[in-house]
Parts: C-alpha cells; structure tokens; sequence
C-alpha cells in the first residue's frame, strides 16, 4: 500500500509538471523576491549622511552585479567539487525479481531437467575504485582554473562597482553643490531684478536693459528647475549603482576628501604597478592556463586507464550451490584511434591559448593608453581645478568692482549683468572642476590596479 502511494504521488508530480504556467502567479512571486531585496537594502540604509566608504559598502552588499559574479565563483567551485568526484569509488546497488511462465529446463541423457527457479531474485552491490585516470586528473585541473578565475573575475567585479559608486557618488555631490549655487544665484538675481526694474520705471534704463533683466530672471529660474532634475537623477544613478531601490531619499556626506591612492607614479611605474596588479590581466594569464590544460586533457586520452572493481551478489536460487558471491579484479584500457579527434582537440587547444596570449597582449597595450588617458584626464582636471579656481577669484573682484560703482550712483545695468552672470559660471565651474578631479582620481586609480575592493560579506 505504502509503494502504491509513493508511485501515485511521483506521478501527481509528474503531471502537475506538465500543466500550464501561470504567468501571473510567477510574475507575482518575482515581483514579491524584488521586493523584499529593496525592503532589506532600506533596512540596512543608516540615519546619518552617507559617505563615500559608506556607499561602497552598501554597493558590494547589495548590488546584483557582485551577487551575480558570487554565484558564478559557487557554480565554478561546485563545478570543481563534481569533477573530484572521479577520484572516488563508484558504488551502486542493484536488485532483479524475475518470474518465468516454465521454470528453466535443459537437456540431459534424453530427459529434461529443471536447472533454476522459477521464480528468482538477485541482489548485487558493484563497486569500482579509479586506480589511474589521466583524464580525470587533467579535467579536475580545467575545473581548478576555471574557479580560479571566477574568483578574480568577482573580485575585479567588485573593484568596477567601487570606481562606478566612486563615479555616481561625486557626480550627486556635484549636481547637490550646482542646485545650491543656482538658488543662491537666483536670490541675488531677483534682488538686482528688483533694483533694475526700479530704476526702468524711473526712466534711468533703456527696454533693452530691463529686457535683458527679465532674461536673467528667467534663465536663472530655468537653471534651478535644470539642476533639481539633474539631482534627482544622480540619485535614482547612485541608488542604482547602489543596488537599492531608486526612489529612496538619501543624503550625502560633505566630507569629500581625497583618498590616500598611488596616483603621484610617473607613467612607467604606473604602467608597471598595473602589470601587477590589474585583475583582468591576470584573469587572461589563467585564461591561458586553462587551455593548456585543456590540451593536456586531449593527449591524455591515449593514456592507459586503470580500474579496480569489486562486486557482490546474493541470489535465491535454490539450484544455486553458493548463493552469496564476491568477484574482484583490475580493467584497464586504452585508446588507440579515435578518429582523430583528439590529435584536433589538442591541435584546437593550443591554437585558442595562443589566441588567449595574443588577447593578453593586446589587452596590455591598450591599458597602457588607459593609463596614459587617465593620467591626462587627472592632470587636465587639476590644471582646470586651479584655472577656474583663479577665475572665481577675478570675477568676485569684478563683480565687487561694479557693486561699489552702483552704490555711487554710477551704473551700467549691461555692466551689472555681465558681471552677476560671469560670477555665478565662475562659481559653478570652480565647485564641478573639484569633483571632476575627484572622479579622475578615482579613473586612474582603478586603471593602475589599486582600487580599494575588500567586502563586508562573505562570498556565497
């Protein structure tokens, strides 16, 4: 009875397998997983301002592209652990139950006779132990450098998410710093809107000069409406880097120091430190070892495979003198011809590890140009800083100069605006040009290997 509800129950399974999906319900369930990963990313959000370690942290706990590239590092070493198992005996049991119309009869001096049951059954337990197998070896080595690649490719995955956080985090400091000029910008607009219309209706301006005024006022009204959406995409930017739920309201840290990183190298030592240390690089070295193990593998077929087995059986057959049995011994074989196909694999594999080599070597070349791109951008972006820094300071004297001229009666409104307008771009420029220099800093770090990647978890 109790096999009966076994063999109904597989098969209720079976057939329950075989039925339509309901899109809806699975759609439902994904949605639901969705969910609950965006709920656990607000949970883990602290009160206080995020800074730029913070965010990091967040980003290598929640961000999918780093879960994806720790499940991918847990299939390669379950991939690994299953090729082991070649090395271990293979053990199964067996059972036979058989019931004949005749019993089994033969021959013998003119009469027949019977020689086994009926009715018979047998039981064995048949055990093989891998004694040499080349092949096996070779493909545990495969396996081995595939994990081991997947484990740099996780780690290089963490280091591409801190310099993509490093990014977006300075890009939001930015835009928040441009929003806040722009309303500094616009109040001091409206008063000297304020002034000029006073002095229009007066009749001391022209309708050009109060036109040009209202101009301002309104491009001034535009840029903060600009530079609110601009703010409000960075976030749903870092957010998303982040791994967390886009429309989550955060707020930054202003602490937006400079990390300690080797970015005062010259070229070749940058170019040396990278050689070193760049993840990818090193990825394509076992790339390498891979297919030379996988040429291995192919000539390993013409090596001899030896085998020891050992086997049990139990029968009852009562025309059977010694019903409980042992049988053991050594199997060996080995390949002669194929075909060829393996001399091809072995041809094929050496032929895709030099390809691998020239991919390696042409990877090289072009992070030396990344290198060479990135400490350009980082002197470009310093120069920049220190230009628009000097041309803050000069149009803050100009605007002083034309502000102390209107109070004593001596103004020109074209003056006035000029003045306002080349001010707040000076402004505005200095403050982007500091975190441009941040979001260098970060590129040419990454590009000479030495990005910051340590995790706060464990790898699944």
């Amino acid at each position: 009875m109790k096999s009966l509800s076994l063999v109904l129950g597989c098969g209720f399974v079976v057939l329950a397998s075989c039925g339509p999906i309901d899109r809806e319900a699975l759609r439902t369930e994904n949605i639901n997983y969705l969910q609950q990963h965006l709920e656990k990313g607000r949970a883990a959000l602290p009160s206080s301002p995020l800074n730029l370690d913070m965010c990091i942290d967040l980003a290598l706990n929640n961000n999918y592209s780093i879960a994806l590239a720790d499940l991918e590092t847990r299939l390669a070493s379950l991939d690994r652990q299953a090729a082991f198992g070649a090395f271990l005996p293979q053990i199964s049991l067996s059972y036979q139950f058989s019931d004949m119309k005749h019993a089994p009869m033969q021959s013998a001096g003119g009469s027949w006779m019977q020689v086994a049951d009926k009715q018979q059954s047998t039981f064995s337990v048949d055990a093989m132990l891998p004694i040499f197998v080349p092949q096996a070896f070779f493909a545990y080595g495969m396996h081995q450098r595939g994990e081991d690649m997947s484990l740099l490719m996780a780690e290089r995955t963490r280091q591409m998410i801190t310099v993509h956080v490093t990014v977006r985090y300075f890009s939001l400091l930015a835009a928040q710093e441009q929003q806040e000029l722009a309303e500094q910008a616009l109040k001091e607009g409206e008063a000297i809107h304020r002034q000029l219309t006073a002095l229009y209706r007066e009749g001391f301006l022209s309708p050009a000069n109060q036109a040009d005024a209202e101009t301002m006022l309104l491009q001034y009204q535009q840029t903060i409406q600009k530079r609110t959406r601009a703010v409000t995409l960075a976030r749903h930017k870092l957010l998303d880097a982040l791994g967390l739920d886009p429309l989550v309201l955060i707020t930054l840290s202003n602490d937006v120091s400079l990390p300690e990183h080797m970015t005062e190298l010259s070229i070749e030592e940058a170019i040396s430190t990278a050689f070193v240390n760049r993840l990818d690089l090193q990825i394509g070295d076992m790339e390498i070892e891979l297919f030379k193990e996988q040429a291995r593998f192919s000539l390993s077929t013409f090596l001899p495979r030896l085998l020891g087995f050992g086997v049990f059986t139990q029968t009852e057959d009562s025309f059977t003198r010694y019903q409980e049995n042992w049988t053991w011994g050594l199997q060996g074989t080995m390949t002669l011809f194929d075909g060829m196909q393996s001399i091809f694999d072995y041809k094929s594999a050496n032929v895709k590890a030099e390809q691998a080599r020239k991919r390696l070597a042409q990877q090289s070349l072009a992070i030396i140009l990344e290198i060479i791109q990135a400490r350009q951008q980082m002197d470009d972006s310093s120069e920049q800083q220190a230009l628009l820094f000097s041309e803050e300071q000069a149009a803050e004297l100009a605007w002083k100069e034309v502000s102390a001229r209107s109070r004593e009666g001596f103004l020109d409104a074209s003056d006035v605006l000029q003045a306002r307008h080349r001010l707040d771009s000076a402004r505005s420029g200095a403050r982007l040009a500091l975190y441009q220099r941040h979001i260098a800093q970060a590129v040419l770090t990454d590009s000479i290997g030495s990005a910051p990647s340590s995790s706060t978890k464990d790898a699944p």
